[in-house]
C-alpha cells in the first residue's frame, strides 16, 4: 500500500509514473561513442515529489483558513448537478458496464435542466451530448416507468431551458435532444390532443414546434425547420404565424443562404403570412448588428406590407449601424425623419450620439442638452396650463373634457426628453469605440456637472477605458464603485455580462502588472466567483500562469482549473490548453521544472489532449535536454491511445466521449511518425532507460507495424545511446523487408559499422558497399563519405586515400572532368573517422601534400577545427542522420 501510494503521489506532483524498484529512477550514466555530431548529456531522473505542503501552501482564496487544507489533486471537477450521474452512463456504456440506476438518471436529467434554467448558463455541446444519451436510455429501457420515469413537465423543462440557455451554433448536439424532445412530447400530446386544444390558446404540439424550430435554425438545419413548417403549416395553418416564419428567416440569414432566404419569403406570403415592420425589424437588425453594409441598406430599402413604415426599434438600430460603420450619408434621411417625428427619449440620446459621431464637441452636446431641457420645460409648462383651464372650465361646466388631458399629460411625463445617465453612458460609449479616453472622461465630467448620478454602466465603461490607457489605479477606484453601486442595487448575478467581461479584463490587466499585488487579484475573483459567474478562459489561463510562476502554487492553478474548465465549450478549453502549451514550449520563459509542473497540471485537469499537442510537448522536453521527461509524456500518449483501442474493441463507438470534453478520435494514435520523432529524440539524448522503455512500448504496440523509417529511427536510437551492433540487428531487418532499405538506411547502417568495434562491422560495411554496386544505386558524396569513414574507423587508410583520390570519377559515373578534387566533406570525413591521433596525423600529412588548397579551407573559417568529446581535435562537419 505504501508503495501504490508512493506511486500515485509522483504521478500527481512532479514526477514521472514509474514502480518504486524501476531503474528509470536512478541516475544512469553518461555513454560515449564514436559520434561526433551527437550533442549528449547525462539523462536525468524526473524531479523528486516536493516537501509537503510546499508546492500547495494555501487554499485558493483560503489563506487563515483553519484546520487541515484538502489535497487538490484528489478534488474533482466543478459540475452541474446531474452532470456527473449523466457522464457516468457514457463513460459505463463505453465500457459496456451496468449503467446507473434509471431513477438515477432520470433525477440527474431533472437536476440538470432545473439548474440551467435556474442559472441560465449556456448548454455545451458537450453537455448536451450527455443528456440527449441519458434521455435515449431511459426511453429505451425505463418502459415499465411510466413516462420512462420523466414527466411531461420534465421534458418541457428540457426544451426550455435548450432553447433560452443555447449559446453555441451549429451544434450537432443540440439538435439531437431538440428532435428527440420534441418527438416524445409529440408523442405523448396525441393522448391529449382534444383536452389541449380545448383549454389552451396555443396547444402543446404547436409550442413544442416553435422550440424544435428555434434549435434547429441556430445549429445550421434552417432548411429542416422550413420543411418542419412547411408541413405543419398544411395541416394546421391557422398556427403557423410570423413568430415561427421569422425563427426561419433569421436561421437562414445566419447561414448566409440568400438565395434561400427570398425563395422562403416568396413561400411564407404565399402561405398567408405578410412581411410587416416586425420581420423587416428582424431582419435589417439581423444584418446591422453585423455591420454587413450592403445587406443592412437592401434589407431596409424592402417595401413592407400594407405600406407599413420601419418600426421605432429598427431606425434606431440605423443610426446606431451608421454611427459604427460611418455611413453617416446614408443614414441622413433616416435622421431627418426621426428629429421631425417628435422623437421620444432614447431616440433624443442617439440625436445626441449622431451629433457627436458628426464632429460636435462636447460644449456643443451640451448646449443641445440645454435646449432639449428648455423644451421639455416649455412643453410641461403648456400642458401645466391646458390642465388648470380644464380644471376651471370643469368648475363652471360638469362636461368632463379634463380626463383626456390629464392621461395625455400622464403619459408624456413617463418618458421625459431631458437627458439623464443613460444619455451620459451612451456618449462615454461611442467615445471608447473611437479609443478616444479623455472625450470619454469630459462625457463622465459633464454628467456630474449637471447632477446625474452615475450607475453601474458608468462605472464599467469608465473601467473599459482607463482599462485601454493602462491606468490601474483609475480602474481600481471605478470598480469600487461598482461594486458599491451593486450592493445598494441588490445585484448578485453576473447580469447582462458587460461587467464581467471588463472585471476579466481587469483581473488580466492586474496579473500582468509589474507590482501585482496578490490580495488585490484574488479579491476581485473572489467577488466573481462570490456572484456564481464564471470567468473568461483567457482569464483562467493568465491567473493560472500568474500562480505558476509569480507564486509557485501548483494547488492554486488546479483550484482554478477545476472550478472553471468543467463549464466551458471544448474550444474554450482549447483556449487554456494552448496557452499552457505554450508556456511549456517556451524554453525562454520559463524553466524546466515550472514546464514540468505546468504539464502536470494540464494533463490533469484537460484530458483530451490531442496526439499533435503531445508530441508537441514532447519535443520541448527533448530540446530542454529531459528525454525522461519527453519518454514520459510519450509514454502517457501510447498508454491512453491503447485504452482507447480497448473500449473500440469492446464495441465502443469512436464517436463516444469518455470524458464531457474528450475529442480523441481513433485515428489519433501513435502512428509510426510519433515513435520516429521519440526515437529521434532519446538517440540525441543518449538514453537508454528511456530507450528501453518507448522500444518496450512499440513491441506492445500490435497495431502498428514497423516500416523502413520506423526502423531507422530504432537504428539511430540505438547508435546514439552507444549500441552499434545492437541498430545492425535492424539493418539486417530492413533488407530482408519487402520495401528494402532507403538512403538513409544505408547512411545509418554504415554510421553503425563506423562506430562498432566488433570484427564483423567492417565486412558489413563492404557487403553494403558491394550491394550498391550490385544494384547500380547512384552513389552521392554524403554515401561515399559513409563508406570511407567506416573502412577509416577500422584502420583501412590506405584503402580510403585510393577511395578518396577515385572519388570524382566515382561520383561523376566515370565522367569527371581533369583536375577535379574531392569536396570538404569528404576529406574531412576521413580525417574525423580516423580512431587515433597517429592516424589523424598521418590524414593530416597525405592531404597537406595531395591537396594543399582543400587543406587550407579545412583549416579555415569555412569548416574550422572543434574539440570532441574525448578531447581530440575534429573538424566542423555537419553529418546529421535522419531516419
Amino acid at each position: 500500500m505504501r508503495a501504490t501510494r508512493h506511486v500515485v503521489r509522483r504521478m500527481l506532483t512532479t514526477e514521472a509514473c514509474a514502480p518504486v524498484c524501476c531503474p528509470w529512477r536512478s541516475v544512469p550514466g553518461s555513454h560515449h561513442h564514436h559520434h561526433s555530431h551527437h550533442h549528449r548529456h547525462t539523462p536525468r531522473c524526473l524531479p523528486p515529489p516536493r516537501a509537503p505542503g510546499s508546492s500547495f501552501r494555501r487554499h485558493f482564496f483560503g489563506a487563515g483558513a483553519a484546520g487541515p487544507k484538502a489535497n487538490p489533486w484528489t478534488r474533482t471537477a466543478d459540475l452541474d448537478p446531474g452532470l456527473d450521474t449523466m457522464l457516468d452512463l457514457s463513460t459505463r456504456a463505453r465500457a459496456h458496464d451496468r449503467p446507473p440506476a434509471a431513477a438515477q438518471l432520470a433525477d440527474a436529467f431533472r437536476s440538470f435542466f432545473r439548474a440551467k434554467r435556474r442559472t441560465r448558463t449556456p448548454l455545451l455541446a458537450t453537455q448536451v451530448d450527455h443528456a440527449a444519451r441519458t434521455l435515449q436510455h431511459l426511453l429505451d429501457t425505463n418502459q415499465a416507468q411510466p413516462g420512462a420515469g420523466l414527466t411531461r413537465d420534465d421534458l418541457e423543462l428540457a426544451r426550455d431551458a435548450l432553447v433560452d440557455n443555447m449559446r453555441e451554433t451549429n451544434s450537432a448536439s443540440h439538435a439531437r435532444l431538440a428532435r428527440l424532445l420534441h418527438a416524445e412530447i409529440s408523442a405523448r400530446n396525441q393522448e391529449t390532443t382534444a383536452e389541449a386544444a380545448g383549454s389552451m390558446a396555443m396547444p402543446c404540439w404547436a409550442k413544442d414546434l416553435v422550440a424544435l424550430v428555434a434549435v434547429l435554425c441556430q445549429t445550421g438545419d434552417a432548411r429542416e425547420a422550413r420543411a418542419l413548417v412547411l408541413e405543419q403549416w398544411r395541416a394546421r395553418p391557422h398556427l403557423i404565424g410570423r413568430k415561427t416564419w421569422s425563427y426561419v428567416l433569421l436561421g437562414l440569414a445566419r447561414e448566409d443562404r440568400h438565395d434561400e432566404l427570398e425563395r422562403t419569403l416568396a413561400m411564407m406570403e404565399a402561405c398567408g403570412t405578410p412581411f410587416d415592420a416586425k420581420l423587416h425589424q428582424d431582419l435589417t437588425t439581423h444584418y446591422a448588428q453585423r455591420d454587413d453594409v450592403p445587406a443592412t441598406q437592401k434589407w431596409y430599402a424592402r417595401p413592407i406590407a400594407r405600406g407599413q413604415q420601419a418600426s421605432y426599434h429598427t431606425r434606431a438600430q440605423i443610426l446606431r449601424f451608421c454611427i459604427r460603420t460611418g455611413q453617416m450619408a446614408w443614414g441622413e434621411p433616416v435622421f431627418r425623419a426621426v428629429v421631425a417625428a417628435r422623437p421620444r427619449k432614447k431616440m433624443c440620446d442617439l440625436i445626441l450620439l449622431w451629433a457627436a459621431a458628426s464632429g460636435r464637441g462636447v460644449d456643443e452636446i451640451e448646449r443641445m442638452m440645454r435646449v432639449m431641457v428648455q423644451r421639455q420645460q416649455q412643453q410641461q409648462a403648456a400642458q401645466a396650463a391646458a390642465e388648470a383651464e380644464a380644471e376651471a372650465e370643469a368648475d363652471d361646466d360638469d362636461g368632463g373634457g379634463g380626463g383626456g388631458g390629464g392621461s395625455g399629460g400622464g403619459g408624456h411625463g413617463d418618458d421625459p426628453q431631458a437627458p439623464d445617465i443613460e444619455t451620459i453612458n451612451g456618449l462615454v460609449e461611442w467615445a471608447h469605440g473611437r479609443r478616444d479616453p479623455y472625450t470619454a472622461e469630459r462625457y463622465v465630467a459633464l454628467g456630474q456637472k449637471w447632477g446625474m448620478e452615475a450607475n453601474a454602466r458608468t462605472w464599467v465603461l469608465q473601467m473599459r477605458y482607463r482599462l485601454d490607457v493602462g491606468d490601474l489605479d483609475g480602474v481600481r477606484a471605478a470598480y469600487g464603485r461598482l461594486q458599491r453601486e451593486q450592493a445598494v442595487a441588490g445585484t448578485s448575478s453576473p447580469g447582462s455580462g458587460d461587467d464581467l467581461a471588463v472585471v476579466n479584463q481587469y483581473i488580466r490587466a492586474l496579473v500582468a502588472g509589474r507590482a501585482s499585488e496578490r490580495s488585490a487579484i484574488e479579491g476581485v475573483v473572489a467577488d466573481v466567483e462570490g456572484r456564481g459567474a464564471r470567468l473568461e478562459p483567457t482569464t483562467v489561463l493568465a491567473l493560472c500562469m500568474w500562480h505558476l510562476v509569480q507564486h509557485d502554487d501548483l494547488g492554486a492553478v488546479l483550484h482554478v482549473l477545476q472550478d472553471h474548465t468543467g463549464h466551458y465549450s471544448p474550444d474554450q478549453r482549447a483556449t487554456i490548453a494552448t496557452g499552457f502549451v505554450a508556456f511549456i514550449c517556451d524554453d525562454a520563459g520559463s524553466s524546466t521544472a515550472q514546464a514540468w509542473d505546468a504539464y502536470t497540471l494540464l494533463t490533469h485537469a484537460l484530458h483530451e489532449l490531442a496526439v499533435d499537442t503531445r508530441l508537441a510537448l514532447m519535443a520541448a522536453f527533448f530540446r530542454r535536454q529531459r528525454s525522461d521527461m519527453a519518454a514520459h509524456v510519450f509514454g502517457q500518449l501510447v498508454r491512453r491511445q491503447r485504452q482507447q483501442q480497448q473500449r473500440q474493441r469492446r464495441g465502443g463507438g469512436a464517436h463516444e466521449h469518455s470524458h464531457e470534453h474528450s475529442h480523441e478520435h481513433a485515428h489519433e494514435r501513435p502512428l509510426a511518425d510519433a515513435y520516429v520523432a521519440c526515437f529521434e529524440g532519446i538517440g540525441r539524448a543518449a538514453d537508454v532507460q528511456a530507450l528501453e522503455m518507448v522500444h518496450n512500448l512499440l513491441k506492445l504496440d500490435a497495431g502498428l507495424e514497423p516500416d523502413t523509417r520506423l526502423l531507422n529511427s530504432l537504428m539511430l536510437a540505438y547508435l546514439g545511446c552507444d549500441m552499434p551492433d545492437r541498430a545492425l540487428d535492424f539493418w539486417a531487418q530492413i533488407a530482408r523487408s519487402r520495401p528494402g532499405p532507403s538512403r538513409n538506411s544505408i547512411a545509418i547502417a554504415l554510421r553503425a559499422c563506423e562506430c562498432s568495434r566488433a570484427p564483423h562491422a567492417e565486412h558489413d560495411a563492404r557487403r553494403i558497399w558491394a550491394r550498391l554496386h550490385a544494384f547500380r544505386v547512384p552513389l552521392t558524396t554524403a554515401l561515399y563519405a559513409a563508406y570511407v569513414a567506416a573502412l577509416a574507423a577500422h584502420g583501412r587508410l590506405r584503402e580510403c586515400c585510393g577511395l578518396v583520390d577515385a572519388a570524382p570519377a566515382c561520383l561523376a559515373g566515370g565522367a569527371a572532368a581533369a583536375g577535379s578534387v574531392p569536396d570538404l566533406l569528404l576529406l574531412g570525413t576521413l580525417y574525423n573517422a580516423c580512431p587515433s591521433g597517429e592516424d589523424k596525423a598521418k590524414i593530416e600529412r597525405w592531404i597537406r601534400y595531395k591537396y594543399p588548397p582543400q587543406w587550407d579551407r579545412l583549416r579555415g573559417e569555412e569548416v574550422g577545427l572543434v574539440r570532441a568529446e574525448d578531447g581530440g581535435r575534429v573538424f566542423r562537419i555537419d553529418r546529421e542522420l535522419r531516419p
